[in-house]
């Protein structure tokens, strides 16, 4: 009988702010050279924009994320529909109000800067960022016999 991968879990869920961050420097960069017209320069200042924009967001969600990592660790979740959704929502709602707390702990009165699609872009790429890994970390349910789970 196997064991549950609940470091591989919890360290998949970990790195999602961090490919949030990729996925969404890479977005506003397509949209640039799409939309905007803007010329892409391939420099190596580019792949240090993607590196900080990825050290940021971890920085930033690093704490909401490991608490995520241990609960979906602790309901050892399998690939299945019913983990994905909470997979998806869970990490959205909570990237959300994240935000919002740090937006009120720190009295920024500018307000939390949301680019693309307003407060809805940290449920968004926490949401989808937490879908692809859980497609790529969680594991299957016959492998395990005697395991109770969700999804």
């Amino acid at each position: 009988m196997k064991v549950y991968p609940r470091w591989k879990v919890f360290f998949g869920f970990l790195l999602c702010p961090s490919i949030a961050g990729i996925s969404y420097a890479m977005f506003l960069t397509i949209e640039g050279v799409l939309l905007q017209n803007e010329a892409l320069d391939f420099s190596s200042a580019y792949f240090v924009f993607l590196l900080l924009i990825a050290i940021g967001s971890f920085g930033f969600y690093s704490v909401p994320a490991a608490l995520l990592g241990i609960v979906y660790a602790y309901f050892k979740l399998f690939k299945g529909w019913r983990s994905f959704l909470f997979v998806f929502f869970f990490s959205g709602l909570t990237a959300h109000f994240w935000g919002v707390i740090i937006d009120a702990v720190s009295r920024n009165n500018e307000g939390f800067p949301y680019v693309l699609f307003g407060g809805y872009t940290p449920v968004l790429l926490a949401g989808f960022s937490s879908l692809f890994v859980s497609f790529v970390v969680l594991p299957k349910k016959h492998e395990f016999t005697n395991t109770k789970r969700m999804g």
